[in-house]
């Protein structure tokens, strides 16, 4: 198999893929689409949404995703678990969230302003 990883522009999982199928257009000029890590492609190409990109391939279930630490969600002004599904989960962090062990760590460091920091 090919080990260098491309954007799957086909899908719509916006995910970088080293599975040797990528169109031959990127085979005739392979350093300026394909890179020889999924980070590197990820972030060239789905910066926006890295998290996402990067758990590509990683696990065969979306719900061992995630570190279980907590990180400040911003727009709901709550700390929320670094993982997939329901409540206290809030998604993939971010490489750039700051993690804390506990959801009360994560309040008193980011959310101590916000009344509702540690409710689901």
């Amino acid at each position: 198999g090919s080990t260098n990883w491309y954007p799957d522009w086909e899908g719509s999982e916006d995910v970088c893929k080293n599975d040797g199928q990528q169109p031959a257009y990127m085979n005739t000029n392979p350093s300026q689409w394909m890179d020889t890590t999924q980070l590197s492609c990820c972030n060239k190409y789905y910066s926006w949404n890295s998290a996402n990109c990067l758990a590509y391939g990683s696990s065969s279930s979306s719900t061992s995703a995630g570190t279980g630490k907590f990180y400040m969600n911003w727009v709901t002004s709550k700390c929320v678990q670094d993982c997939v599904g329901a409540a206290p989960c809030g998604g993939i962090a971010e490489f750039w969230d700051d993690l804390f062990d506990t959801r009360a760590t994560c309040c008193a460091t980011k959310g101590s302003w916000s009344e509702d920091c540690d409710t689901d």
